[in-house]
């Protein structure tokens, strides 16, 4: 799989950072045939997840073998001609289901072991507005504004335990693998009351951004008295 395809995979998935993000839609307003890939690779995922895209697939393939088989008889000198074009259809073709298969099932063991945690958090009358604004953002499963509010929060109490732990869950309920793994990665450096849940979110980050191997390291570490045992276990047979 090429960088620029897994690039824009993760652009449609939301998963590029602010940098990366601002460059690719730069392109995008720039580029008419980059964004016309852009447009076929967000159909293309978008037939995975209705279950269309394979019984498509066999179907151009078919039509693909039949105008083959007529461009032979009309031209069998130039027959090279199409092959190749073929060739380099199906490649792409190919390709893109091979690498959206497999984030699909990473996903979908992702979203069938995932639940966020709960709001434990009781705010007083003292905290900032932000943080209470987050917390309650969170409990009402608004995540996205829930991660804005916890990363202003992280920034300004630098390595506070549970800002760190409740970003990293909605940046999971978010869909953003990467930043929750940067805030659950920094809470497993510290001592924090989260320590457990946060390694099961942790090993969750990584099933999500499809690192298996990571994923695998992190479950293995949980012991049978910790938070989310028994699931860490299936998961791991699930993983293998």
């Amino acid at each position: 799989m090429s960088e620029e395809l897994e690039n824009i995979e993760k652009y449609l998935s939301g998963t590029l950072n602010e940098e990366e993000r601002k460059a690719f839609e730069s392109r995008l307003e720039s580029d008419t045939d980059f964004a016309k890939s852009v447009e076929a690779l967000r159909l293309a995922m978008e037939g995975i997840h209705n279950f269309g895209l394979r019984q498509e697939l066999k179907e151009i393939g078919a039509e693909m073998n039949e105008e083959l088989l007529s461009f032979k008889r009309k031209n069998p000198k130039r027959v090279w001609l199409f092959i190749g074009g073929v060739a380099a259809t199906l490649t792409i073709l190919i390709a893109v289901l091979h690498y959206l298969s497999q984030t699909s099932s990473t996903t979908q063991l992702f979203q069938s072991y995932f639940q966020p945690y709960p709001n434990l958090i009781t705010t007083r009358s003292s905290d900032q507005s932000d943080i209470k604004e987050a917390f309650q953002n969170y409990s009402h499963q608004n995540f996205k504004e829930a991660l804005k509010g916890f990363e202003s929060a992280v920034l300004e109490r630098n390595r506070n335990d549970t800002l760190l732990f409740y970003a990293g869950v909605s940046a999971l309920a978010d869909g953003t693998h990467e930043k929750a793994i940067d805030y659950l990665s920094a809470l497993s450096e510290i001592k924090s009351e989260f320590n457990q849940q946060g390694n099961w979110y942790l090993a969750l980050a990584y099933v999500l951004g499809d690192d298996i191997e990571e994923a695998r390291q992190i479950l293995n570490r949980i012991r049978p008295d910790e938070y989310e045992y028994r699931a860490s276990r299936e998961l791991l047979e699930l993983l293998d």
